[in-house]
């Protein structure tokens, strides 16, 4: 009884101590999620090591949670919609350029650039950003948008 009573108080002890999970995408794969659902990443890094491509409409990656989780990977990621729903204080740092179809949603938590780029394109946009649910970079990252002009005026 003593020998199981302390298995099981050392499983309760450790329990914490397990490493964070990893929605890991392997290489080979293209990963499409169409018409509009949520992939919900609670307390997990992104590693992209194959295809994300998304399209307007396609899938939301709502990272949630309160630790403080990555998007790393070797893999091509073009994102949809990014809704960030983390508790305050939380990161979302990336650790790779990623782009964004359509936008990026700050509801709770922090979006480290670190030293990457994320490429809104012509069409994305970044909604709520906020004082306290904001993006902003430790390094070099920084957040572009192009678009092609049609025959813009010089003045």
């Amino acid at each position: 009884m003593k020998k199981i009573l302390l298995v099981l108080i050392v499983l309760k002890a450790t329990q914490p101590c397990f490493s964070q999970g990893t929605l890991k995408i392997t290489t080979g794969t293209t990963f499409k999620a169409k018409n509009g659902p949520h992939i919900v990443v609670n307390d997990m890094n992104l590693k992209n090591n194959a295809t994300i491509q998304q399209a307007t409409n396609d899938a939301t990656f709502d990272f949630k949670g309160n630790t403080n989780d990555t998007i790393s990977g070797t893999g091509n990621t073009i994102i949809n919609t990014i809704n960030l729903a983390k508790k305050a204080g939380s990161l979302l740092t990336l650790q790779r350029n990623i782009s964004i179809v359509s936008q990026v949603i700050f509801a709770g938590g922090l979006l480290n650039l670190d030293n990457y780029i994320m490429d809104l394109s012509a069409s994305g946009i970044l909604s709520n950003e906020n004082e306290l649910s904001r993006a902003y970079t430790t390094g070099s990252g920084y957040i572009q948008a192009t678009n092609n002009l049609n025959a813009p005026l010089l003045s």
